[in-house]
């Protein structure tokens, strides 16, 4: 099921609960701005800044070790290990069916990012997408049919960021081969259904 994003106000609750006062409250508009409330990012982010030591133990609860600002100006490359690490846990199919993607845009449908991938269908596409919403890998921005589930139903990945880490995990010829193939799609009527 599907979870909607938190509001900074959201963010800055669970840092409070989590960390059980107001001492790691002054990153909740940074955590909030780089996951865009997407709760799985925000605690990975947060995880991340304990790993790194930015968040430490102290003997009356946690504590920052450095000063909000500059925990925020190093807060992109956390997000950036973070997201690579949970893509990393992907199997080759999915990450292939994300690499496609990507060189649609950060919007796209499963039509697109057949064409991308060259597949011979959309359908398998189409699964695939639909698992990976369900495990908060990309989201539903809008659906084409009432229905069911359409190839031209349109996702998005949850933070921008994403679909560059994922065209940057990519190898360069995948991405040349997957432009040129939407790119020749999109000048041909469709051969799909």
């Amino acid at each position: 099921m599907p979870i909607a994003p938190l509001s900074e106000a959201q963010v800055r609750a669970y840092l409070v609960d989590r960390f059980a006062g107001d001492s790691i409250a002054p990153l909740a508009r940074a955590v909030h701005r780089v996951s865009f409330g997407n709760p799985l990012m925000i605690m990975s982010v947060i995880d991340g800044l304990i790993a790194a030591g930015s968040v430490m133990p102290a003997s009356d609860g946690w504590r920052l070790r450095q000063a909000p600002r500059t925990i925020d100006r190093t807060l992109r490359a956390t997000v950036l290990e973070t997201i690579v690490w949970r893509f990393d846990q992907l199997d080759s199919d999915d990450r292939a069916v994300l690499e496609s993607a990507a060189a649609v845009g950060t919007d796209f449908c499963a039509l697109d990012v057949a064409s991308a991938a060259g597949a011979e269908s959309p359908l398998p596409i189409m699964r695939r997408l639909e698992m990976l919403c369900e495990r908060g890998f990309i989201a539903r921005r809008s659906r084409h049919s009432r229905r069911a589930a359409s190839d031209r139903d349109v996702y998005r990945f949850m933070h921008p960021l994403h679909a560059q880490v994922i065209a940057g995990q990519a190898r360069s010829s995948e991405q040349l081969q997957a432009a040129e193939r939407l790119a020749f799609s999109r000048r041909r009527p469709q051969r799909f259904g």
